[in-house]
């Protein structure tokens, strides 16, 4: 089959279609798809694959066969796809148009629709049939009035206060004799009633995280999973560590206090799937839904006792020291500074300007005061912690011990093996000779291989050993002298305020519109830095993605790493799969084990969203910049760039 293209059966199968009878099967449409190819000779004799996708809506791309067979019509190795109708390849009527008088004219792949009797090779040239747009135009119309359908469905069981979700929240399961009812799971929500407790305590997200993940307290994910699958050991491997995110989620949910929040997003165009946030303010709240598991009291103070950031800007440009820090209470807006007068800088919430009853902060701060409060609270934290950070110093080099003792016992089982391997040759050439018997040759190899075997075992749990303490001195890597330095400042720097005071997020920041091809390259290449330094001590991230960049003035920051792995070269495929859907690579679904490469791909799939705030599935970036997406995003790992530095070279 070396050089020859393929022919594609494409077939698809979704839910909805279920019910449609059995002439949309996959097996009937494989039949029909088989029998049709049979019957042409110019199509038989062509080298066949058969791809399918059983239970998706043809009203979205984003399915794994659909992608495979365009990945290869990409790389010229198909002549010719064959569908059973047109609603199987797409119902987009759009898109499915832009595929056939567009896309596979240029890449020179045929497309026939047996159903429809539409064969491209007839349409050479020309335009196709208004019957054939008008069969387009009604599959995408079915979708789109299907939506319409199942969301007045959904809103209409909403208003009549039933649980519409397809699962529980943290907290709540679904009430197996009531399915339209939440009931509480009294372990979840004596957790979520701590980390009430301790927020409104004054305990910060981080120092919240840090107690729960020493107590061994289990994640949202993990008793989610644990309650819900019969599996636990596989639950119990995910989510192993508490974020602050998590407990910003939960203190933010109003479902703890009995609310049901919907209708945070929309869909402006049905069927597209595409959805956009809503203001806050045309939130559904339908309040007393079900038990609250906290007080509104505890609620609403837990909220007024937060710290939150939000942007001002795509990048902080400002010049002061507190710049894009510090917001109004009320409103959340970034305060505004003042020009600089006797060194003094005032910051004010420009909402509240002209206004009455904003609630807003309505006076002036001075920048002094509020640089020697955030000193203050800076350096209680250096020394509440300091203590303990250094004893996590002191254990660090036992760590670094460890390490360097099973690097010396490792080399030593290399050089018995070596020895080992001479002794054989020494036994046979003593047995070639007659100085020694046939059994006493093969009792003398029989035991060197006995020992070879026990070497080699014991090679193999010291590298283990060596990726384990590796591990763990990541999660250890404490800058224990750098705290001192900062508990003798005497004045505050951007330096500290970088280390210690959260920034947004690069998904915050794109909610204000697409950043510009200077602004997207600056941050993937300091991505890319970051990512070269993990990936040079064998590790992997797994989950770049917006939520995971803090932007820091101009700096982009990577952060969670509770997906990340070390790569080990003697594994075929990853042991758990992790990492965020549409930014992970093929390869973390299990199809192989993930190296950098995966980093690659998410990578490329971020830099596509902050030039399109598209998937590069749905709308490739254009120019240069796409087709360095195009190769990163590539489905077979060795065509993206080889490493995370030959990508920087790059951009």
């Amino acid at each position: 089959m070396s050089d020859q293209k393929l022919i594609i059966g494409y077939y698809r199968l979704s839910m909805e279609d279920d019910s449609e009878g059995e002439s949309n099967s996959i097996i009937n449409q494989r039949k029909l798809v088989k029998d049709y190819i049979s019957n042409i000779p110019e199509l038989a004799s062509m080298p066949f694959q058969e791809f399918y996708d059983d239970g998706y809506s043809g009203s979205s791309m984003e399915r794994p066969a659909i992608k495979q067979v365009l990945e290869l019509a990409r790389e010229n190795k198909v002549q010719c796809i064959v569908v059973k109708d047109f609603s199987r390849f797409a119902r987009n009527y759009i898109e499915m148009g832009t595929y056939l008088e567009q896309i596979f004219p240029f890449l020179g792949v045929r497309f026939i629709s047996i159903s429809d009797r539409y064969d491209s090779k007839d349409y050479i040239g020309k335009s196709s049939d208004i019957e054939v747009q008008f069969k387009g135009l009604i599959a995408d119309f079915y979708v789109k009035d299907q939506s319409v359908k199942v969301k007045s469905a959904v809103s209409t069981r909403r208003g009549k206060g039933e649980y519409c979700c397809g699962s529980a929240p943290y907290g709540y399961r679904i009430n197996p004799e009531n399915k339209k009812e939440l009931v509480i799971v009294e372990d979840e929500a004596e957790v979520i009633r701590r980390v009430f407790e301790l927020t409104n305590q004054r305990y910060s997200k981080m120092e919240i995280c840090k107690l729960f993940n020493e107590e061994g307290v289990l994640t949202p994910l993990q008793s989610m999973s644990r309650r819900q699958k019969s599996d636990s050991k596989k639950a119990a491997s995910r989510g192993l560590q508490w974020t602050s995110d998590m407990i910003r989620k939960i203190v933010d949910d109003k479902t703890y206090i009995g609310c049901m929040v919907y209708g945070k997003t929309k869909i402006p165009d049905p069927g597209t799937g595409k959805e956009v946030p809503v203001p806050r303010n045309q939130w559904k709240v339908m309040e007393n839904h079900h038990e609250p598991i906290v007080s509104k009291e505890v609620f609403e103070k837990a909220q007024s006792l937060q710290i939150r950031y939000t942007k001002k800007s795509k990048f902080d440009r400002e010049t002061t020291l507190l710049g894009g820090y510090v917001k109004c209470g009320n409103c959340r807006r970034s305060l505004t500074s003042s020009s600089p007068v006797h060194g003094h800088i005032l910051y004010s919430c420009a909402y509240s300007k002209g206004k009455e009853d904003t609630g807003c902060f309505a006076g002036k701060a001075d920048n002094k005061m509020l640089e020697h409060i955030v000193l203050a609270e800076i350096k209680a934290y250096l020394r509440q912690n300091i203590s303990q950070e250094q004893m996590q110093q002191s254990m660090r080099k036992q760590h670094e011990d460890s390490i360097e003792a099973y690097k010396t016992e490792s080399a030593d089982c290399e050089k018995c093996q070596e020895q080992i391997k001479i002794q054989n040759r020494q036994n046979y050439e003593k047995y070639h000779e007659g100085q020694m018997n046939q059994n006493q040759f093969m009792e003398a190899k029989k035991q060197l291989e006995e020992e070879r075997e026990r070497l080699q075992k014991r090679v193999q749990e010291l590298d283990e050993l060596i990726n384990d303490e590796k591990e763990i001195l990541m999660k250890k890597n404490i800058p224990v002298e750098q705290m001192l330095k900062y508990l003798g400042y005497e004045k505050l720097t951007r330096e500290m305020l970088e280390e210690y005071v959260q920034g947004d997020t690069l998904s915050e920041i794109l909610e204000g519109g697409f950043l510009t091809t200077a602004e997207s390259k600056q941050i993937a290449r300091q991505l890319c830095s970051a990512l070269w330094v993990f990936h040079s001590m064998g590790m992997v991230h797994r989950d770049v993605k917006p939520d995971n960049v803090i932007i820091r003035g101009k700096e982009a920051v990577l952060i969670d790493f509770d997906a990340s792995r070390i790569y080990k070269s003697t594994i075929q495929e990853d042991t758990q799969i992790l990492g965020t859907t549409g930014f992970a690579a093929p390869e973390q679904y299990g199809l192989s084990q993930s190296d950098g490469r995966a980093d690659i791909y998410a990578l490329g799939v971020l830099l596509n969203i902050m030039l399109t705030g598209e998937h590069p599935s749905r709308k490739l970036a254009g120019g240069r910049m796409g087709r360095i997406v195009q190769r990163c995003t590539m489905v077979n790992p060795s065509k993206r760039y080889k490493n995370i530095l030959h990508l920087l070279e790059v951009l």
